[in-house]
């Protein structure tokens, strides 16, 4: 195992912020009923910026379709407005088993 010079860590959090998204605009992109590009790799960045965690494309629009999903459930079962954060962390800790111990 190689270790990291401190410049290409610099540069891997550089890149990891200039992919984040504010959560205004994930929670619009969560409440638009069209489909996004995910040519770019929109929805691993979305995933990031919820969980500080990457994801690879696929299973990244995979996990974003499926917390759309749960959040129209939570909706329906509470009777008001869910977030999309509220929303993925249900998903990856209660559907998915995926977070055991989320922070």
């Amino acid at each position: 195992m190689t270790k990291k010079r401190r410049s290409d860590q610099l540069e891997d959090i550089i890149d990891i912020q200039d992919q984040s998204i504010m959560l205004s605009e994930v929670e619009s992109i969560a409440s638009s009923t069209e489909e996004k590009d995910n040519k770019d790799g929109l929805y691993s960045s979305i995933l990031l910026s919820l969980t500080h965690e990457t994801y690879p494309k696929n299973k990244a629009k995979l996990f974003w379709a499926e917390i759309i999903e749960d959040m129209k459930n939570l909706e329906h079962a509470l009777g008001r407005k869910v977030g999309i954060s509220v929303a993925t962390l249900d998903y990856l800790s209660n559907i998915k088993k995926y977070w055991m111990n989320p922070k």
